[in-house]
């Protein structure tokens, strides 16, 4: 089984806390966690777990970005507001 890629962008550390909770269901074993602003290779990943914050009803502007890259991925979102 390959390595779940849990990345996510937080402003008041709510959507960092959700992701700190999947990566703990996991295990360091079955995923790596990494903020949005850090470096990571998408290639190393087949199922990826993104969160974000809402602003104006849409992700922000980092994770609008890394969304156009997610090609052939399984992908799961997860957002708070």
């Amino acid at each position: 089984m390959k390595k779940w890629l849990i990345v996510y962008s937080s402003v008041t550390g709510n959507t960092k806390q959700i992701a700190e909770a999947i990566y703990d269901g996991f295990g360091e074993d079955m995923a790596d966690i990494f903020a949005i602003r850090d470096e990571f290779n998408l290639e190393d990943y087949d199922n990826i777990a993104v969160g974000y914050w809402l602003t104006r009803g849409e992700p922000d502007k980092m994770v609008q970005e890394l969304l156009k890259k997610l090609k052939n991925k399984t992908v799961i979102l997860f957002q708070t507001q």
